[in-house]
C-alpha cells in the first residue's frame, strides 16, 4: 500500500513543490484548517495531530530537526516558511516578501538612512515585521539596527514609529514600549559611543523605560551592569539613579550594587553606598552589598590570599584612599607602579571596599535580632566567617555587638563556625571581645550537643585540602587545630560528649583515620626516595676520596695538587658531603621506622623531615662544589671549559632548591613559626 505523502521529503532545495503537494494533500484530509487556524481543541486532537504528523514525516532528518519541540501543525509550517519560503511571517501576522526584507536588512546594515526612508515610504509594514530569517530569528528592525550599531538608522525606525499615521501598521502605546524595551536589553550590553547614542535615542521622552523590567527581568542599568561595559554602566547609571530614589526601588538598588562590587566598578558601589545612607528605606540594598563583601575572600587585605613577594609589593603600592562623595562623581588619584598592575587595582579596590564598608556598617546600629535573621544580614556573617573575612565581621559587631549572639540554623555562632570552616582569623578574634564573653563563648554547644572541640575533630573543609601541600601537613594543620581550640576550653569541657556519645578525641580519630594513613604513606613515599639518593652520594663522596684528581706521588704517597687551593676546597666539600648525606639516610631511616600515631605529625615527624631534607641539600650542593673543584685542578686554565662545567654542575642544585625550598619552609614555619592563631590579639570591641 502507498503512504508517501509527497514524491520527495522536503530539502533545502525542493520547497515550493513539497508546499504545492503538501497543501493538496492537507486538503484532501480535511487538515489545512490546523496549519491555517492552528486549531487544537479537545474534539479535534487526534486530527490536529495527524497534520502535524504528516508535516513530521515528509521532512528530510535535516529539516525534521527545525521543527523538533513544536506542538501544532500551525507552528511546525510556519518555521518553514520562514526558512524557505518566499514570504517572511511576522508575529502580528504581516507577511512581506524574503528578498524585500533581505533588502531591508542590508540597508540597515549599509547605514543607508536614504534607502531605509525609501522602503518605508513604499512598504510601511517592514517597520512592524518580525524578521524571521535563517539568520537573525524574531529579530525586530530596532533590534537589527541596535546589533549593526546603526544609531542613525535607529533614529529613523523610533521617529517613524512615534509618526506612523497608518492604522493599520500603528502599535500600541504598550506594543512601542515593549519593542523598545526589548531592544534596550541589547544596547546596554555594549560600550562605545555609538552604543551610548543609540541608547539615549531609545530613552528619549521615555524616562519610565528607564525603571521598566526588561525581558531579563531587570532595569537596563542591571542589564548593563551584568555584560559589565563601563562606560555603558556609568551613562545608564547617571540616568537611572535619581528614578530609582523617586521610586524609592530599594531591591534594584541593591541588584545594582552587588554587580558593582562584583565587577569592581568602585564608583557606582561608593555612589550607591552614599545613598543607602541616606534612605532608610533602603536597607535590603545593605545587606546585598555587606553579603557580596562577604563572600569574596579578596575583599579585604585580611583575607586576601598573596605570597611573600606580593605582600612585600603590595605594602610598598600608595594608594590614597577614597572618599565619600558629597552627591558628585567620585574620583580617584593614585600613583601607579610600573609592572604590578594587578596588585595595584588589588589596592584600589580594597580601599574602595574598605570605605563602603565603613558607610554601610553604621545603618545596622539599631537593627535587632530578628531582622538580622529576615533581610539577608544571617547570610551575610554565614558568609564572612566562611571565607575568613574578619573586616565586616568586626566592623558589624562594633556597631552591633547583638551580632555576636548571632546563630544559625544548627545553633553555631560565628566561634563554632570559625572552627567547623577552619577560619582560624575568626577565631582568634575570641581573645580580643575581653574576658567575659570569652569564657561564655568557648563554653557553647550546637544542637547536635557539640563543642568547639567536636567541631575540630570534623574533616576539615575541601578548602584546606586544595590548599596546604601534602597530607602530613594537613594533619599537622588539624591537630594544631585541635590543640588550639583544647587551649581555649575550659578543662572540664574538653571530655564532653555530644548527642551520639562521642568525645571530641572520639571524632577526631574517626574522622583522620585515612588522613593518617594517607600521611604516613606520603612521608615514606619521601624518605625512601631520599634515602636512595643519599646513600649514592654516600658511595660516590666514600670513593673520591680514594681517587683523587691529579693522582699521588708515586714515592711518599702525597696528593699532587695538595698544595692548591682548589683541592682543599675538593677535600673539604666531599667530607661535608660525605657526612651531610650520611645523617640524611640515617634520620630518613629514623623517619622510615617510626610509629606514625596521628601526634607524631605534629612536631616529631615534620622536625625529622625538615632536619634530613636539610642535610640532603648541603650534601647535594657540596657534592657539586667537590666535582667543580676538581674540573678546576684537571683542566687549570682551561677557562672556556671550566666555566661551561660549573654552569651545568649547578643546575642540579639550583632545581633541588626550587622544588624542595618552599615544602621545607613551610614545614618549618608551620612547625616553628608564631603559629596561625594569634592569641595576644588586642581588645577590638
Amino acid at each position: 500500500m502507498e503512504t508517501r505523502i509527497v514524491v520527495e521529503a522536503l530539502t533545502k532545495e525542493n520547497y515550493e513543490s513539497w508546499k504545492a503537494c503538501m497543501e493538496s494533500y492537507m486538503e484532501a484530509k480535511g487538515l489545512w484548517k490546523y496549519v491555517v487556524e492552528g486549531g487544537n481543541d479537545a474534539s479535534d486532537q487526534k486530527k490536529a495531530a495527524a497534520a502535524l504528523h504528516a508535516i513530521q514525516v515528509s521532512c528530510s532528518p535535516a529539516m525534521l530537526k527545525k521543527i523538533i519541540g513544536k506542538t501544532t501543525a500551525q507552528e511546525a509550517w510556519r518555521v518553514l516558511e520562514s526558512y524557505f519560503g518566499s514570504t517572511v511571517i511576522s508575529n502580528e501576522g504581516h507577511t512581506v516578501k524574503r528578498d524585500l526584507a533581505l533588502k531591508f536588512l542590508k540597508a540597515i546594515i549599509k547605514d543607508d538612512v536614504t534607502e531605509i526612508n525609501g522602503l518605508l515610504d513604499h512598504h510601511p509594514q517592514l517597520l512592524n515585521t518580525k524578521l524571521l530569517t535563517i539568520y537573525i530569528p524574531g529579530f525586530s528592525p530596532l533590534d537589527f539596527a541596535i546589533l549593526c550599531g546603526r544609531s542613525k538608522i535607529l533614529e529613523t525606525l523610533v521617529s517613524r514609529f512615534s509618526n506612523n499615521d497608518d492604522d493599520q501598521q500603528k502599535l500600541s502605546n504598550e506594543e512601542l514600549k515593549l519593542m523598545v524595551s526589548n531592544a534596550l536589553c541589547y544596547a546596554v550590553n555594549e560600550g562605545g559611543d555609538e552604543m551610548i547614542n543609540i541608547f539615549d535615542c531609545l530613552t528619549r521622552g521615555r524616562d519610565g523605560l528607564l525603571t521598566e523590567r526588561g525581558p531579563t527581568g531587570g532595569y537596563p542599568v542591571w542589564n548593563a551592569c551584568y555584560a559589565g561595559c563601563k562606560d555603558m554602566i556609568t551613562h545608564v547609571y547617571s540616568r537611572t539613579i535619581n528614578k530609582l530614589r523617586q521610586d524609592g526601588d530599594g531591591a534594584e538598588a541593591a541588584r545594582i550594587i552587588l554587580y558593582a562590587i562584583r565587577f569592581n566598578l568602585h564608583d557606582i558601589a561608593l555612589d550607591l553606598a552614599y545613598r543607602c545612607q541616606k534612605n532608610n528605606q533602603w536597607k535590603h540594598t545593605v545587606a546585598f552589598a555587606l553579603g557580596e563583601l562577604a563572600s569574596d575572600p579578596s575583599s579585604f587585605p585580611s583575607s586576601t590570599s598573596l605570597s611573600f613577594l606580593q605582600r612585600c609589593i603590595y605594602s610598598c603600592l600608595i594608594v590614597n584612599q577614597p572618599k565619600p562623595p558629597n552627591g558628585d562623581d567620585v574620583r580617584i588619584f593614585i600613583s601607579k607602579q610600573l609592572g604590578i598592575k594587578e596588585l595595584y587595582d588589588l589596592k584600589v579596590s580594597h580601599g574602595y571596599n574598605q570605605t563602603i564598608l565603613e558607610m554601610l556598617t553604621p545603618i545596622m546600629t539599631t537593627v535587632n535580632y530578628k531582622y538580622i535573621r529576615s533581610v539577608g544580614i544571617k547570610e551575610v556573617i554565614i558568609n564572612a566567617v566562611k571565607f575568613g573575612i574578619t573586616k565586616v565581621l568586626v566592623e558589624l559587631i562594633r556597631v552591633n555587638p547583638d551580632i555576636l549572639m548571632f546563630r544559625d540554623d544548627m545553633g553555631r555562632n560565628i566561634f563554632l563556625l570559625a572552627v567547623l570552616h577552619r577560619q582560624e582569623k575568626v577565631l582568634s578574634l575570641i581573645y580580643g571581645i575581653g574576658a567575659l564573653r570569652k569564657v561564655h563563648f568557648r563554653s557553647t554547644c550546637d544542637r547536635d550537643g557539640s563543642t568547639m572541640l567536636h567541631l575540630a575533630g570534623k574533616s576539615p573543609p575541601q578548602r584546606l585540602i586544595d590548599d596546604i601541600q601534602g597530607p602530613a601537613l594537613l594533619l599537622q594543620r588539624e591537630l594544631q587545630w585541635f590543640e588550639e581550640v583544647a587551649y581555649i576550653l575550659e578543662p572540664v569541657d574538653r571530655g564532653a560528649t555530644n548527642r551520639d556519645g562521642k568525645t571530641a578525641d572520639d571524632l577526631f580519630e574517626e574522622n583522620h583515620r585515612e588522613m593518617v594513613n594517607q600521611a604516613e604513606k606520603w612521608m615514606k613515599d619521601i624518605a625512601q626516595s631520599s634515602t636512595v639518593v643519599g646513600a649514592l652520594i654516600i658511595t660516590v663522596m666514600f670513593a673520591a676520596l680514594f681517587t683523587l684528581p691529579g693522582g699521588n706521588n708515586q714515592d711518599t704517597g702525597i696528593p699532587l695538587f695538595l698544595h692548591k687551593k682548589a683541592f682543599k676546597v675538593f677535600i673539604l666539600s666531599d667530607t661535608i658531603a660525605l657526612t651531610a648525606s650520611s645523617t640524611s639516610v640515617l634520620i630518613f631511616l629514623g623517619i622510615l621506622t617510626s610509629r606514625y600515631s596521628a601526634k607524631d605529625f605534629l612536631t616529631s615527624l615534620p622536625t625529622k623531615f625538615m632536619i634530613a631534607l636539610f642535610f640532603l641539600f648541603i650534601s647535594i650542593a657540596t657534592m657539586m662544589i667537590a666535582f667543580c673543584s676538581a674540573a678546576t685542578m684537571i683542566l687549570k686554565g682551561q677557562l672556556s671549559l671550566v666555566v661551561p662545567i660549573i654552569v651545568l654542575a649547578s643546575i642540579p642544585v639550583a632545581f633541588f632548591l626550587w622544588l624542595q625550598s618552599p615544602i621545607l619552609v613551610t614545614t618549618f614555619w608551620s612547625t616553628y613559626g608564631p603559629g596561625i592563631f594569634d592569641r595576644k590579639m588586642k581588645n577590638w570591641l
